[in-house]
This record gives C-alpha cells, structure tokens and sequence, in this order.
C-alpha cells in the first residue's frame, strides 16, 4: 500500500475548510475534489479523487497543506466506494 500525502480542494479552486466537508463532499461527489501532492520524492498523484490508482492512501492535510494544518484525514478507495478517515 502506498501513502501519498497533500492537500484537497474543490473542483472550483476553493480549499475544503473542514474535515467534515471533506467527508461531505467525497460522499455528494468525488469527482469533485481535487488531490494535489506535496510530497517530493516516493509515489506521486495529483488529480480527482475518482481518478486515484488501487493500493494508495491519501493522506490529506488541511485547508492548506502549506499554510494552515488544522486537520488531518486519510482516504482510501475501497470496493463499496470511498472512505474518509
């Protein structure tokens, strides 16, 4: 299994503020949240949700990866969908 860390946002370019949103909206629509590494070396993928290969785990950092780390999320794409932890 591969752990990517970044950051998320919507598709409209606004960052998710909450763990919960992200929840929220990975349920409503995955296609509609973006993932964008920030790791330099290892495995890499930046790009939708829905787009994300089997065997990774995004490990998310949040609003901002950079700036403003309030929250910490892991997600995962399973069989029945997606999760958020």
């Amino acid at each position: 299994m591969n752990y990517i860390n970044g950051g998320v946002r919507a598709v409209n370019g606004g960052p998710i503020a909450t763990k919960a949103a992200l929840k929220a909206a990975v349920r409503a629509d995955p296609a509609d949240v973006l993932f964008s590494c920030t790791a330099e070396l290892g495995p890499a993928f930046s790009g939708r949700v829905t787009e994300m290969p089997e065997g990774v785990v995004l490990q998310v950092c949040g609003p901002d990866p950079y700036r403003s780390r309030k929250w910490y999320a892991s997600v995962r794409k399973t069989a029945r969908g997606f999760t958020v932890s």
